[in-house]
Order: C-alpha cells, then structure tokens, then sequence
C-alpha cells in the first residue's frame, strides 16, 4: 500500500510568497471600479495577472507532485522560484506598460527554472512514458518563454496582446497532450490538497476583503452579511473537496488544475465586487450580472470536479435545482433595489445551494 504524502513545509513557504501577490492582485481589480462605469480593460488585466501567477505555481507545483526528490539543487531552484515571485509580485501595475519589461522577464525567467527542471528530470529518466511527457512539456514552455522574449521587442500596441498569447498557451497548451500527460498520473490526493491551500489563499483575501467594510464603531449587517456569503461559499469549495471528490484516483488531474484558476479568479472576483459595492452602496445592472456571472463561474467549476472526480454521481436534478437557483440569484440582484437585503438574499440562496450538494454527499449516504 502506497504511503499518504502530505504537503511539506518547504511547499507551504513557497506559498507564502503568492500571499503577498494575491494583494497586489487585488489592487490591479479595484481600478475597475473606479467612478461611475465600470471599466472592462481592468478586468481583463485582472483575468491576466491571475492566470500568470496560477500558471506559475502550477508548473512548480505539478512539478514537485511528480518528480520532486529532496535535492540541493530542486530546493535552490524553488527559492530562486520564490524571489522571483516577490519581483514579479512588485512588477503588478494597473500601467501594464510601465512594468511590462520586468514583468515579461521575471515570468519568462521562471518558466525557465520549471523547464530546466524538466531538462535535469529527462536527463534522469528510463522511463518511455515519463521522457514522452516531459518532452512535451518541454515544448509547450519553450514555446512560452521564446514568445514571452519576442513580445518585448514588438511594437508597444500589439506586445500586450502576444503577450497574453503567450501567456494563455502555457496555461491551456497542455490540453492537447492530454494522453500522454494523462500516461504519467500526478499524486491526486497530494494535488487535490495543494490546490485546496491555494484556494484558501484567495479566501484569505477575501475576509480581508470583509474587514475592510467594518466601521470600528458601528458594525452594519451588510458587513455581516457579506461575510456569510464569503462563509457560505467557502462552506460549498470545502464540502465537494472533502466529501465530493474521490482523491485516490489515478489520473494526470487536468480538469482539476485548469478549474482552479477559474474558482481562483471567481472567488477575488466576487469578495472585490461585493466589497466595492459595499463602500460606495453602488447597485447597478452591471453589478448585478457580473455577480451572478461570477459565482456561477465558481460553482460550474466546483461541479466540473464533481463530475470527473465525483466519490458520488452528480444527479442531474441537484444540477436543474443548482440553475434554479442562480437564476433566482440573478433576479434577485435585478429587481430588490435595497443592497442589504439583496445580499441577504443572496446569502441564503447560496446556503440553499450548500444544502442540495450536502443532501447529495452525507445525507444520502446516512
């Protein structure tokens, strides 16, 4: 029987590090809300910021999972890894003009380092499975750094654009590889757990997020309401990972890694957008839609693990009952004009939603 790998201190340090980034994240998506309209460009800005920085710790992380041997050279490697981070993390500008030299060279450089681990491992190698799948890895971060490179000498209107190109290959090129990613299976439960952490990460933020609604003199309800929102979907991530997901899989985890950047970036998302509105008690159509878009892109990636990885099979009437109430959700953010009461709503439809899956997983097993 194969022994239950835990997460190492050295893995939890290198998450430190993407505390701060979260931070500096977070400032990139306020500029969206800025005065009256809402400003689009700063939210596809955000969208990028965030794939980088997921992309970056996937690599490292689904790394480690597979290879990673207590080496002086891996663990040079992951604290070079991390100081780059606080650089790229400084790098983080509403301007992405101004930084996007050092941005563009601290992504490629650690790219870089996740590659010539890969180079050392097939070096390494005998096995034919293992050399084919880092191969093509090889090549999809090859691809990355080479046209990361080229954009800093492109004109200024066009380098953003490749850039992200660039950017959303490395992260989603490994798709097409599928089989041979899928012949070399990662350690799930080890993964599973790490991408949990990670997660708890951006909820961090949010209550963070909570706190900053809190006048030390009078506490409203909306603060309170708020955090049970937080409270409420952090209630739904942690009951389909802990009762929903069956963690002794054999697979190369792809559905798992690619729906946690989408969860990452619903769950900042959603904790900025309710706390911006907060502030300014600012409720318009705009909001209420991109609220609603953002916590079903958070359940839709939830129940995407359900599916693949389900302990249980997802139903298809907890799945209509899910819908019933986003739409609920939607119109209840459209038509009640009072803020407070809006979100209280919305607080309780998502506990409803906590419900259904928790009548899924525990109770009908009781």
């Amino acid at each position: 029987m194969q022994k239950k790998r835990g997460v190492s201190m050295l893995e939890l340090f290198y998450d430190l590090i993407f505390v701060f980034a979260i931070s500096q994240m977070s400032e990139v998506l306020l500029t969206a809300f800025e005065g009256e309209n809402l400003h689009m460009a700063a939210l596809v800005k955000y969208g990028i910021v965030v794939l980088v920085f997921w992309s970056v710790w996937t690599y490292q992380t689904v790394f480690i999972n597979r290879f990673f041997k207590a080496s002086l050279t891996n663990y040079i490697f992951i604290l070079i890894n991390m100081f780059i981070v606080m650089i790229l993390s400084q790098s983080i500008n509403i301007d992405f003009q101004e930084t996007f030299t050092p941005f563009v060279v601290c992504t490629s450089m650690l790219y870089t380092c996740v590659l010539l681990q890969y180079c050392l491992t097939l070096f390494y190698s005998n096995s034919v499975l293992e050399r084919q799948f880092i191969i093509s890895i090889i090549l999809v971060l090859s691809i990355c750094i080479l046209s990361s490179i080229v954009a800093l000498i492109l004109p200024v209107e066009i380098r953003i654009v490749f850039y992200g190109i660039s950017i959303f290959t490395v992260s989603f090129l490994p798709l097409a590889f599928r089989k041979s990613i899928e012949s070399v299976p990662v350690d799930f439960e080890h993964l599973a757990e790490r991408y949990s952490l990670f997660v708890i990460l951006f909820f961090g933020e949010s209550i963070i997020a909570v706190a900053k609604t809190i006048n030390i003199n009078s506490i409203h309800m909306i603060s309170i309401v708020y955090f049970l929102i937080i409270i409420a979907l952090f209630s739904i991530y942690s009951l389909i990972y802990t009762k929903g997901i069956e963690k002794k899989k054999e697979t190369g985890g792809l559905v798992l890694i690619h729906t946690h950047y989408f969860l990452i970036l619903s769950i900042g998302f959603v904790s900025l957008l309710l706390e911006e509105n907060i502030h300014h008690q600012i409720k318009t159509m705009s909001f209420s839609i991109l609220l609603t878009m953002g916590v079903s892109l958070f359940l839709a990636a939830l129940l995407a693990n359900w599916i693949c990885y389900g302990v249980k099979k997802i139903k298809m009437s907890d799945i209509f009952i899910i819908v019933t109430l986003l739409v609920v959700f939607l119109m209840n953010n459209l038509l009640v004009a009072n803020l407070t009461v809006c979100l209280g709503i919305n607080m309780i439809l998502l506990w409803f939603i906590f419900a259904t899956i928790y009548r899924r997983l525990v109770i009908a097993n009781i």
